[in-house]
């Protein structure tokens, strides 16, 4: 019995010490992407919108290299899987949690010219197609 007594105030002083990571792990949030498919050029996002590849710059402000260190840092095993498949997680987490509608700021990959994309949809099936890329990948 005395073995047990330690464990228990060592799990209630994690949970004291870190309340706000025990909240931030029970937070459900919404599997959203604004773009249907994703692949990388060394640690850069290229994106697929509307059946064309752009290298992405910026989610509605925020640079994608932001978010993808946030991931690395949060994250170093999975980073990208993180960035993938859990969007509006990671960027909540930074505090800034994207809408059902985004700005994307992307450059063209063929001209070099770069563009915002205003109101484009953060969908359930764009990120149920990343996830089913990743998970086909060998």
């Amino acid at each position: 019995m005395t073995k047990v007594v330690p464990l228990v105030l060592m799990t209630g002083l994690l949970c004291v010490a870190h309340p706000g990571a025990a909240q931030e792990r029970r937070k459900s949030y919404q599997k959203l992407a604004p773009y249907s498919a994703v692949r990388w050029k060394d640690s850069m996002p290229e994106v697929k919108v509307n059946g064309t590849w752009y290298e992405l710059l910026a989610i509605n402000d925020t640079a994608a290299g932001e978010i993808v260190k946030f991931c690395k840092d949060k994250e170093a095993n999975i980073w990208q899987k993180r960035f993938e498949e859990d969007l509006v997680e990671m960027m909540a987490r930074m505090g800034h949690e994207p809408g059902e509608k985004v700005s994307l700021k992307i450059r063209d990959l063929a001209s070099g010219k770069t563009e915002l994309m205003k109101d484009v949809p953060n969908t359930h099936t764009n990120r149920q197609a990343i996830w089913q890329a990743r998970n086909q990948r060998p």
